[in-house]
C-alpha cells in the first residue's frame, strides 16, 4: 500500500470553503501547508497560545469547487472545514495543537461555521468517520474507493439537515420539558442555526443542563437487576458475563463493579463508574454505557441488544436518536460508544475503512434532500411513520393487509416526514380507523403541519366502530389550502385515559369521502387493559463498530393488557 493517500474535497456549501488538516506522523505533530500537500512539523513553543509559523489554511474554493489533498501516514488526524472564514489554530508546548472550541463563546472560532471529520491512515488501513460526539453543524459525507474497485459510502446529512435536527430537538423539548432545545447554538443575530452541541459538550459550560434526567431510569434498572441477572456479551475473552445489584452496586464477579451512574456519567461515557483501566472494564463499560444512552436495559434480556429496542423509552438520549433518524443512511457517531452493536448486526457507526484505499472523497455541505417519501394522494400507511409516541403495530385484517398502528390514546402521535402535496388542490383528509373501545370513550385525531405545535388543519372524531379490526373511513375538510412538501403529524386527543382508536392509512383528496362500509373481523377482538407504554420508534437501525485500539471489545415494558412486555390482542 502506498505511504500517501489522495483526499478529494468537494464543496457543496453556499460559501467559500476552507480546510485545515493535522495529525500525528511518527509521533510528531504534522500539519498540511496551504498547498494541501507539503508537511509542516511545528517546533514546540516556549509558552502557550502561539501562532503557527506557516500558512496552513487550505482554500478549497467557492461553491462547486473540488480540490485534491495528499496525506502521509497519520494517526488521530482531523480535517476541519469552515465556510467563508478560516479557522484560527494556535500551538501549546509539546508541540500540541490548540483546536477551535464549539462550546465557549470566548473562543475566536465560536461564531464561525465549521465542523470536522476524523481519520487514521497507516500501513494497515485507512479508517475515517464522520462524528457528532461533540456537535453537529455542516453536513459531511464520505466515499472511499478501494483497491477492489468497490466504493464505501457514508451519506451524512442532506442540505438543511441541521435545521431539521434543531426542529426535532425543539419538538422533543415540548414533549418532555427537558432542555433539548438548549443544545442549539444560534448565530449572533439569533436568526439562523449555527450548530447543535451534544448533551455532554453542552454540560461543560452549563453543568446544570439535564440535572437528574436519567436518575429515575437508573433506579428502575437497579431495581430490576436486584431481582434478576444482567447478561452482557463482552465480545471479548470474557465471553458472556452476568451481574446483579448487591448493596446498590452492579457487580460482575471477577470482571468489574458499577455504582449507580449519574446523568453526566451516561452522557460522557467516561466519568463516574464508567472506567476503562482494566481489561474487564474495557470489555464491560462500552456496552453498559451504550445501553444506558439507548435505554435498552429495561427492555432487553441481554446487551448489546437488537437495534429494534434502541430509544424506545421516554427517557433516553434523544440527541443520538434524532441524529440517526435524520442522517440519510442513519450513520454517524452520536456518543463515544455508539459503535457498540450486537454480534451480527450491521455497522452504522459512520465509518469507512479498507487495507488498500485508493481515494477518499469528502463532500462538505450535504446533498439534495431525498425525494418526498409520501404522495399526499396515495394511501399513506400508518405503520410507515417517521417517528411516534405511544404507538404499537400489529397485523391488520383490513382489505390492504399489512400492519395497522394501535394502542392509541390521549397524547399519542405519529409523524410522517416529506409528504408531497404538490399543487394537487386537495381539500379533504380521509383516514381509515377502527375502535373496539366501549362505553362513552371517544376522541379525535388532529392533523397538524410541520411540528407537534403546528397549525391544526383538520380534525376527525373517532368512537366505537364495533371492534379493533372493524374498519371504516372517516373524512374531514382541510381548513387551509396545502401545497408543496410538509411533515404531517397525526395527534390524538381524548378526555379519557383509555385507548380509543387504531389507524391503518390516511390520504388526501379533493372531495371528502363519506364513511364507508365497516369491515368486521372474523373473530371478536380481545379486550384491552388500562396500561399504556410510551415509546419513541423511528424507522432506522442503530450503529456498529468503530476501529479503535481497544478490545472488541424490561421494569418490563407493560403491555396494554397488563402483562409485562405484552402485545396481546
Amino acid at each position: 500500500m502506498s505511504e500517501t493517500l489522495d483526499i478529494l474535497i468537494k464543496n457543496t456549501t453556499q460559501g467559500n470553503l476552507y480546510a485545515f488538516l493535522a495529525g500525528k506522523h511518527k509521533d510528531r505533530l504534522c500539519i498540511l501547508r496551504a498547498d494541501g500537500r507539503t508537511q509542516y512539523f511545528p517546533v514546540s513553543p516556549g509558552v502557550t497560545a502561539q501562532p503557527l509559523a506557516e500558512n496552513c489554511t487550505i482554500d478549497i474554493g467557492p461553491p462547486g469547487s473540488t480540490r485534491a489533498l495528499q496525506i502521509p501516514y497519520l494517526s488521530a488526524a482531523r480535517i476541519y472545514f469552515s465556510i467563508n472564514a478560516a479557522l484560527d489554530f494556535l500551538l501549546a508546548p509539546g508541540p500540541n495543537l490548540i483546536e477551535p472550541s464549539s462550546a465557549y463563546p470566548s473562543d475566536s472560532n465560536f461564531n464561525k461555521v465549521w465542523t470536522f471529520a476524523e481519520f487514521t491512515f497507516n500501513k494497515d488501513q485507512l479508517y475515517a468517520n464522520i462524528t457528532y460526539v461533540d456537535f453537529v453543524s455542516i453536513p459531511v459525507a464520505l466515499a472511499l474507493q478501494t483497491g477492489t474497485g468497490k466504493t464505501q459510502t457514508v451519506r451524512g446529512l442532506a442540505l438543511g439537515g441541521l435545521d431539521t435536527i434543531c426542529s426535532k430537538l425543539e419538538e422533543q423539548h415540548q414533549i418532555d420539558g427537558a432542555p433539548w432545545d438548549q443544545l442549539i447554538v444560534k448565530t449572533p443575530d439569533g436568526k439562523k442555526n449555527l450548530r447543535v452541541l451534544s448533551p455532554n459538550l453542552a454540560r461543560t459550560s452549563k453543568p446544570h443542563l439535564f440535572e437528574g434526567y436519567f436518575e429515575g431510569y437508573v433506579s428502575q434498572v437497579w431495581d430490576r437487576f436486584k431481582k434478576e441477572a444482567l447478561t452482557v456479551d463482552t465480545q471479548s475473552q470474557f465471553g458472556l458475563v452476568q451481574g446483579r445489584v448487591v448493596n446498590e452496586v452492579l457487580n460482575f464477579p471477577g470482571v468489574g463493579t458499577y455504582p449507580k451512574p449519574l446523568t453526566g456519567d451516561i452522557f460522557s461515557n467516561s466519568t463516574g463508574p464508567f472506567r476503562t483501566d482494566t481489561d474487564g472494564y474495557r470489555a464491560l463499560t462500552p456496552r453498559i454505557a451504550a445501553a444506558f444512552n439507548r435505554s435498552e436495559l429495561m427492555l432487553a434480556n441481554g446487551i448489546p441488544s437488537d437495534p429494534s429496542l434502541y430509544y424506545k423509552e421516554r427517557v433516553t438520549n434523544h440527541y443520538s436518536r434524532i441524529l440517526h433518524q435524520v442522517n440519510l443512511d442513519s450513520r454517524g457517531y452520536a456518543f463515544p460508544y455508539d459503535d457498540v452493536i450486537k454480534t451480527g448486526e450491521t455497522d452504522l457507526s459512520g465509518a469507512v475503512l479498507d487495507p488498500n484505499p485508493i481515494l477518499l472523497t469528502v463532500t462538505v455541505g450535504g446533498t439534495a434532500p431525498p425525494p418526498a417519501a409520501f404522495d399526499a394522494k396515495s394511501h399513506i400507511h400508518a405503520e410507515r411513520f417517521s417517528s411516534q409516541n405511544g404507538i404499537k403495530t400489529e397485523p391488520t385484517t383490513d382489505s390492504e393487509a399489512g400492519n395497522n398502528v394501535g394502542w392509541i390514546g390521549n397524547g399519542d402521535w405519529l409523524a410522517f416526514d416529506q409528504v408531497n402535496f404538490d399543487n394537487y388542490g386537495v381539500d379533504s383528509l380521509n383516514v381509515r380507523v377502527a375502535s373496539g373501545q366501549g362505553g362513552n370513550v371517544k376522541g379525535r385525531m388532529e392533523l397538524r403541519l410541520d411540528s407537534l405545535a403546528g397549525q391544526t388543519i383538520a380534525s376527525v372524531e373517532v368512537a366505537n366502530t364495533g371492534g379493533w379490526q372493524s374498519w371504516t373511513t372517516k373524512a374531514a375538510k382541510l381548513n387551509i389550502a396545502v401545497s408543496g412538501l410538509h411533515s404531517v403529524y397525526l395527534v390524538f386527543v381524548s378526555d379519557r385515559a383509555e385507548d380509543f382508536t387504531n389507524v391503518n392509512w390516511f390520504t388526501f383528496s379533493k372531495t371528502a369521502t363519506t364513511t364507508d362500509t365497516v369491515i368486521v373481523p372474523s373473530a371478536p377482538p380481545p379486550t384491552r387493559g388500562a396500561y399504556r407504554a410510551l415509546g419513541y420508534f423511528v424507522n432506522w437501525a442503530m450503529c456498529g463498530r468503530k476501529f479503535k485500539p481497544r478490545l472488541r471489545l424490561l421494569l418490563g415494558q407493560r403491555g396494554k393488557d397488563g402483562h409485562a412486555g405484552g402485545d396481546y390482542r
